[in-house]
């Protein structure tokens, strides 16, 4: 008798704990996707900033090594960097739950 009331207790507060767990598991996904659709309303605004820059600098004035082009060259990199991010995780995911649905 006495192991079975241990048994049940100890059965109650592992529920418990899951239940908890659980809750903080929903949550933190709630914060991953939003997270990851922040990144990918940025990598957007990013790249139309760059097309933008781009279209600007048809001649290429912009892209000579002074101040301006040094700037040009790090907005053109970050761009770059944030772009490889969404293509290796964001789109990434995207396409895996696509091909779950297929």
């Amino acid at each position: 008798m006495i192991a079975a009331a241990v048994l049940l207790i100890t059965n109650l507060i592992v529920i418990y704990l899951v239940y908890v767990q659980n809750k903080k598991y929903s949550a933190l996904m709630k914060y991953t996707e939003m997270y990851v659709q922040l990144i990918g309303a940025i990598a957007i605004r990013t790249k139309a900033t760059h097309d933008q820059m781009l279209e600007i600098d048809r001649r290429g004035s912009f892209q000579i090594d002074d101040e301006v082009g040094v700037i040009f060259n790090e907005i053109k990199n970050n761009v770059k960097d944030l772009n490889d991010f969404i293509e290796k995780y964001v789109n990434t995911r995207a396409e895996k739950e696509k091909s779950k649905k297929k």
